[in-house]
């Protein structure tokens, strides 16, 4: 490819001569002399034409590379390349407009595979240190209490839960479907679910605490003012008429779940 560049940007051409015995007898051109057998080399001016002798034929010097196959060749290299450090070659060149919904959601797999294995590594090589170093720094110095012991004895100052960053993923809808029937057969739970998500289950929950709370105050509010019957579900999930709350499988809830107490629903 760089010697294509080349010969292009100099513009070699090759003048040969039907019937002639070799290079030399083309003759002399533009007053330069040359050793008969030897080849001979003229430059032109950019912008100029060169007519030819009779006979004489003109071809160009210009590597064929690339061809109709680099571009296969290319993306073979590349997928090579991607299997030796475990990236797919979709995720490599960042182009998703080829191959199935499978294929693309495998790739997608592979590379959160590929880039949490980073992550982790990161974590306990570089990051684990460097927490262990500041809280015990700050034990030390007495900014921190001593730290809780395990059943044993042992104190658990080094321990932290680190959560990762959320990965996205081509259908969330369907991986939404996919966590809400892992969550109820048992096979995870609700702080997996939000350390996938790169959220801290406590700080998500005391969120979510706060948010029906304030929706709960609202709702009796309104009430107050328009005689309706809403429940902070109607603020919080909706999907029904006013006074109604959606439940999990799509129905709507009728007046028994609306007139129980707040700390039943």
């Amino acid at each position: 490819t760089l010697q294509k560049a080349k010969l292009d940007a100099m513009h070699a051409w090759a003048i040969t001569l039907e019937g002639a015995g070799g290079p030399g007898a083309l003759g002399p051109r533009l007053g330069q002399q040359s050793a008969v057998g030897s080849p001979q080399f003229e430059k032109f001016e950019a912008g100029q034409n060169y007519y030819l002798r009779t006979g004489e034929k003109i071809e160009s010097l210009a590597s064929n590379t690339p061809n109709r196959e680099y571009e296969s060749f290319t993306r073979n290299t590349l997928r090579l390349i991607g299997a030796a450090i475990g990236m797919p070659y979709e995720f490599m060149v960042m182009d998703f407009s080829t191959g199935s919904y499978a294929s693309q959601r495998m790739a997608l797999l592979q590379t959160h595979k590929r880039l949490r294995s980073y992550q982790m590594w990161l974590t306990r090589r570089f990051l684990q240190r460097v927490w262990n170093w500041q809280i015990a720094k700050a034990i030390k110095s007495g900014k921190l209490a001593q730290a809780p012991a395990d059943p044993t004895g042992v104190s658990e100052w080094y321990k932290v839960d680190w959560i990762y960053p959320e990965f996205g993923w081509a259908d969330p809808h369907r991986e939404a479907q996919k966590a809400l029937l892992e969550y109820r057969m048992g096979t995870n739970t609700f702080s997996m679910m939000a350390k996938e998500r790169g959220r801290d289950p406590e700080e998500l929950l005391s969120e979510k605490g706060r948010d029906i709370a304030k929706a709960h105050a609202i709702a009796q509010d309104v009430n107050k003012e328009t005689g309706l019957a809403l429940t902070w579900k109607d603020f919080i999930e909706g999907g029904g008429a006013p006074g109604t709350a959606a439940t999990n499988n799509g129905a709507v809830e009728g007046e028994r779940r609306i007139s129980a107490p707040l700390e039943n629903e």
